[in-house]
This record gives C-alpha cells, sequence and structure tokens, in this order.
C-alpha cells in the first residue's frame, strides 16, 4: 500500500524505490525505515528537500515511525553509487520495491 502510493504519486518521474537499513532485516526492532528513491531529474535542492519531506510525512502517517529519505536523480545516482558512495553502502542489505533502471546492476558496485 506504502510503495503503491509513493509509486502513484511519483509516477511521471520515479524509476526506482529502495528500501535499506534495519528494516530490511527486522521490520519489528527497526527504529526507522531509510528509503531510497531514484528520480529522472532534479532541477534543484529545494525540490529534492521537498521531495525527501513529502515523503517522509506521508510514509510515516502510514507507517507510524520515523523516516529518512534519500532522493538522487540518475546523475547523483551514478556518482554515488562509486566505491565509498552512499549507494555502495546499501550492498550490505536493501530491497528494491520498484525499480524502472536495473536498480540491481547498479547496486553491484
Amino acid at each position: 500500500m506504502i510503495v503503491k502510493r509513493v509509486v502513484e504519486s511519483y509516477s511521471k518521474t520515479l524509476k526506482a524505490l529502495v528500501l535499506f537499513g534495519s528494516y530490511v532485516y527486522n521490520p519489528l526492532k527497526s527504529r526507522d525505515i531509510d528509503t531510497l528513491l531514484i528520480v529522472d531529474k532534479l532541477v534543484n535542492a529545494k525540490e529534492k528537500l521537498a521531495i525527501e519531506v513529502e515523503v517522509a510525512r506521508n510514509v510515516k502517517a502510514l507507517c507510524r515511525k520515523p523516516v529518512d529519505v534519500i532522493v538522487f536523480d540518475i546523475d547523483m545516482l551514478k556518482e554515488n553509487a562509486e566505491p565509498g558512495g552512499i549507494v555502495s553502502g546499501l550492498v550490505i542489505g536493501y530491497k528494491i520495491l520498484y525499480d524502472d533502471i536495473g536498480m540491481q546492476k547498479l547496486l553491484r558496485v
């Protein structure tokens, strides 16, 4: 239900939605929900922040847990997929919830 809402809300620009962190391993004991949204193109930092805040607020209302949202556009994703980047850290544990760009291949850093 949550994934469906996020996908519907951002259907024009959403390319991938990835869950990572403790929620992947143990949803009942996790303190928060960590998500990575990949969109087609971000205009500026203000747009990035607006999406992060909106998605976090909406998911928290449904899950009643704090939500951390990271939004990247495709260019930012590629930059952060390099060793040491944020995306390379996801290799430890993640679950792809929506994928329109081949995230599995991109996460094999």
